[in-house]
């Protein structure tokens, strides 16, 4: 079964067997929702990459817009990041 990056599985913690069904079922894309869910730092450093390897795109759903967290999961490896809590569009001279 090939993957489709149209759907995508929520996941809110690192279930590695989850993972492989997810993959299987022809997912391309997981959010690890890591504001609510719960994983640690070396949680993120090998889930992430072990879900890259599956071929999935990893959304990480970070702790809010600051920008450690967002550097962190990029760092880790996640294909992008979806930030919550964001209140209003602030420019930057």
């Amino acid at each position: 079964m090939t993957q489709d990056r149209r759907y995508a599985a929520w996941l809110s913690g690192p279930g590695f067997a989850t993972a492989e069904i997810v993959a299987g079922l022809g997912c391309g894309a997981v959010v690890l929702d890591i504001e609510h869910g719960v994983f640690d730092l070396a949680d993120l450093d090998r889930f992430i990459l072990f879900l890259r390897g599956l071929g999935l795109e990893v959304l990480a759903k970070v702790l809010g817009p600051e920008r450690g967290p967002i550097q962190q999961a990029l760092d880790f490896g996640a294909t992008a990041v979806v930030v919550p809590h964001v209140e209003s569009r602030s420019s930057t001279s």
